[in-house]
């Protein structure tokens, strides 16, 4: 902004004058630094490689300036392509400079190994970033690189140079985070299996929008994986606890709108909906198997029918693997003004009759699927609001023991009470702990009365969903 270039302009011209004025070398350095830092900010390489050059000199600046000197002048030579250059002052930096700045100095030195295809420097690089407790700051960028080394090198590459990340001396939710990352890079192997795995144990130790966040990922990959309706129920159960997310009430609306088409072709003989869920799992679910699936099982049930060739079509469309198995049945459709299209002839009134008369037929069904959905929705509701109710109790209760204001309903006296109230007051939980026994909590746990008594309503409104 032009706030900040006129700060620029006056601090310059400060530390030129500093540079005039002082005869102390320290300050000297340091100002020469500064003004390098300066015109690296504004894109002038030429003179902010001359000013850290001239400061880095003098080893009277202090150790925090030099290594930030050595990481601007790095910066620069990264750009320029000098990676040679760049990788003597990332060396100096890993070699002397705090944590966070030695954190900053990786993530670089990781962009060159990427830019020069170094695995064993990218492998250092992952490594010393994924134990230094200050790389937690740089997360949005780490994850990035995550997804350039894969490229840069495979995903099973990325997988192992990130094995670290497990053991990674951040807060849970940032190490979560980097997990993820890894699920990812293993359903990019092919190991669907594995990915769901890590990402299920993931969302089952986290809570929030990183738990629900995980659960819709996972939703999504086994939606991917679908072939049948089948499957729909495993995707929608994986969904329930997740539904504060608009991704997950989205997924959950379609399925039951998936569901309620299918029962209304069954019930009335009209195929039609199946064409509609299938381009219900295309579109909205993202499940291009299952939509193939139903697709080509409204060709079957319907045949002759003007819309089975672009069933067949948007099966092939969704599954192109198919195209040649699926061939032959297109030709027995070579009359039909869909595949006159396609051979590019002029048939432009059959066509759009052809897709005005779809359009008219599946925009009511759609439509009353989606409101009987709602309202099923809606006991699916009551059900996750009990789950809720069982997390707040069960959450409530234990936060009730660990502050010590249970004491009394726990049956505690005298010395351990007073050694619990003692222990809160410290906020040291580990000792509280330590001072509840497993045979106390047994004679009056609150909670597990109540969760049984929620489990009851809960499987009631279940089986009132089926």
């Amino acid at each position: 902004t032009d706030g900040e270039f006129a700060w620029g302009g006056a601090a310059r011209t400060a530390f030129l004058e500093l540079l005039d004025a002082n005869p102390d070398a320290k300050r000297r350095a340091a100002a020469q630094i500064y003004l390098g830092l300066l015109a690296a900010q504004v894109g002038d390489d030429r003179d902010a490689i001359t000013r850290l050059d001239a400061g880095l000199q003098d080893r009277n600046a202090e150790r925090d300036l030099i290594a930030t000197a050595r990481l601007a002048r790095a910066g620069i030579h990264y750009r320029a392509k000098r990676f040679d250059a760049a990788a003597t002052d990332l060396r100096a930096v890993r070699a002397d400079a705090p944590a966070h700045l030695r954190a900053q100095g990786e993530l670089l030195n990781l962009r060159v190994g990427l830019e020069l295809v170094d695995t064993v420097q990218a492998r250092e690089s992952w490594n010393a970033l994924l134990r230094n407790p200050q790389s937690e700051r740089l997360l949005d960028s780490i994850r990035v690189l995550a997804a350039v080394t894969s490229t840069v090198f495979s995903p099973r590459s990325a997988d192992l140079m990130l094995a670290a990340a497990a053991s990674a001396p951040w807060r849970a939710a940032a190490r979560d985070s980097l997990l993820m990352v890894r699920a990812e890079l293993a359903l990019l192997t092919g190991d669907t299996a594995q990915a769901i795995a890590s990402a299920q144990r993931i969302a089952a130790r986290s809570s929030g929008p990183l738990a629900d966040a995980v659960r819709v990922r996972v939703a999504e990959w086994k939606l991917a994986r679908a072939s049948s309706t089948e499957q729909l129920a495993d995707v929608r159960a994986e969904l329930l606890p997740a539904l504060a997310n608009n991704r997950a009430r989205a997924l959950i609306q379609a399925i039951k709108t998936v569901d309620v088409l299918m029962e209304h072709a069954r019930a009335t003989g009209q195929p039609l909906g199946i064409f509609a869920a299938g381009e219900l799992a295309r579109d909205d679910l993202g499940a291009p198997g299952l939509a193939a699936s139903l697709f080509l099982a409204y060709a079957d049930i319907a045949p002759q029918s003007t819309w089975a060739p672009k069933a067949v079509l948007a099966a092939i469309a969704v599954q192109p693997a198919t195209e040649q198995q699926l061939q032959g049945r297109l030709e027995s459709y070579r009359d039909n003004p869909y595949m006159a299209v396609l051979r590019g002839e002029s048939v432009d009134t059959e066509f759009t009759l052809a897709e005005q008369k779809l359009t008219t037929a599946l925009q009511p069904l759609l439509a009353e699927a989606t409101l009987a959905a709602q309202t099923r929705e809606n006991t699916v509701g009551r059900a996750v609001a009990v789950i809720d109710s069982i997390r707040i109790a069960a959450r409530a209760d234990s936060t009730r023991a660990a502050c010590g204001v249970m004491l009394d309903s726990l049956g505690v006296r005298g010395i351990r009470a007073d050694s619990m109230r003692m222990a809160c007051l410290r906020g040291d939980h580990a000792r509280v702990t330590a001072l509840v026994k497993i045979d106390t909590l047994l004679l009056r746990d609150s909670t597990k009365a109540k969760v049984d008594t929620l489990n009851r309503s809960f499987r009631r409104d279940t089986i009132a969903t089926r």
